[in-house]
């Protein structure tokens, strides 16, 4: 007997794959910290090798273990994204002229796969359009908006004083630039507050369980982005780079926080479904009837929201518990599906809150123990 989940295409690789991305992550990292510590134009030495070692192996480790866990889920890919494009952004912080031109031409890259995890997250798809056109309008600001920024504009237009050369520095504009960086400001000052808004909403709309998953990860993400739309403001309407370089520092830390919250928040599902999953085998000894049993695994699992689905293989069909015609949840509907079978004989299927398949062994295990009921 086993369960089988229906979920969207994977994205599996190997081990051994996934090491290699692991081993240059390392590689990265610890290169940029050699590469942080001997730039003598940029400030706060110390602080940049911290940011640079915590998000980045932050992100790409917690996404690497959410890849390997579940690679139907596109949630691991998006954080191994972010901490890859946090290590580019580092570069603006760097000597060699060359990588120190590809850093400031993607200084905000990072933006772009973190704005797609949040309003992505906990499924790994982007569930509305105005969540794709978001994410769209974040990476061509964070890639394409910034090429005339490499082209036109001199890092000295930054205050970067001491700065390497730019590279890509065809002839410098200043009037351009500073049209062209308004434009990008207030790009950035609409989009982030509209992500803290469909965070919101989503929050508001989501189910119990899904609150308790979403919860750390939202509210890290509402400051992050609120703080960037912050500094976009003062950047725009005030023009004081010493205060914009606070909110800059400050949301470093709940960028930071990102990858160990929802690390955190795998941790906690397992431990209260792993409390659940004994109770509910404890409770099938009982002798459990069909209208207990949904009761029973909603229980364990830690979703009110659990359905049962009993197969009728005459007729074809799923029926509920009081033999009624039931129709299983949609692939696009915001539900997920695991179907129980028996030695190898279709009985039954569990209709749950998505965040279950980030513990899709303890859905399974609960589906082979609810197997043994049917």
């Amino acid at each position: 007997m086993a369960g089988m989940l229906v979920t969207p295409r994977t994205m599996r690789l190997s081990r051994g794959q996934l090491a290699a991305i692991a081993v240059a992550a390392v590689a990265c990292g610890f290169g940029l910290v050699y590469l942080l510590a001997t730039a003598e134009f940029a400030p706060d030495h110390g602080l940049w090798i911290a940011a640079d070692l915590v998000i980045g192996f932050g992100f790409v480790g917690a996404g690497l273990f959410a890849w390997y866990r579940n690679p139907c889920n596109r949630t691991g890919v998006l954080m191994v994204a972010t901490g890859f494009a946090w290590y580019l952004s580092l570069l603006e912080r760097t000597e060699p002229s060359l990588l120190f031109s590809i850093g400031f031409a993607l200084d905000n890259l990072y933006v772009g796969p973190a704005v797609h995890l949040l309003l992505a997250y906990p499924s790994g798809r982007l569930e509305s359009r105005i969540d794709r056109a978001l994410v769209i309008c974040t990476y061509a600001t964070v890639t394409l908006g910034f090429v005339p920024v490499a082209l036109f504009v001199s890092p000295e237009a930054y205050g970067c004083v001491g700065c390497p050369d730019n590279v890509f520095l065809l002839q410098n504009e200043p009037s351009f630039g500073d049209t062209w960086l308004d434009v990008l400001s207030a790009i950035g000052i609409v989009v982030p507050l509209t992500v803290v808004a469909r965070l919101a909403q989503r929050w508001r709309r989501a189910s119990r369980p899904l609150r308790r998953t979403v919860t750390p990860v939202f509210v890290a993400g509402a400051v992050l982005m609120t703080t960037l739309a912050t500094l976009l403001a003062i950047v725009l309407l005030v023009g004081s780079t010493e205060l914009a370089d606070v909110f800059f520092y400050s949301s470093l830390p709940p960028l930071a926080l990102v990858p160990f919250l929802f690390l955190a928040g795998l941790a906690r599902g397992r431990m209260l479904r792993g409390r659940g999953l004994g109770r509910l085998v404890r409770r099938l000894g009982a002798s459990l009837e069909r209208g207990e049993l949904r009761a029973a695994l909603a229980e364990a699992l830690g979703d009110p929201s659990v359905e049962i689905a009993y197969w009728l293989p005459d007729s074809r069909q799923y029926v509920d518990a009081e033999g009624h015609p039931l129709e299983l949840p949609a692939p696009d509907s915001g539900r997920s599906v695991t179907e129980v079978d028996r030695e190898g004989r279709r009985i039954a299927a569990i209709a749950h809150d998505p965040t279950l398949l980030d513990d899709r062994e303890r859905v399974r295990e609960a589906g082979a123990a609810a197997a043994l009921a049917l």
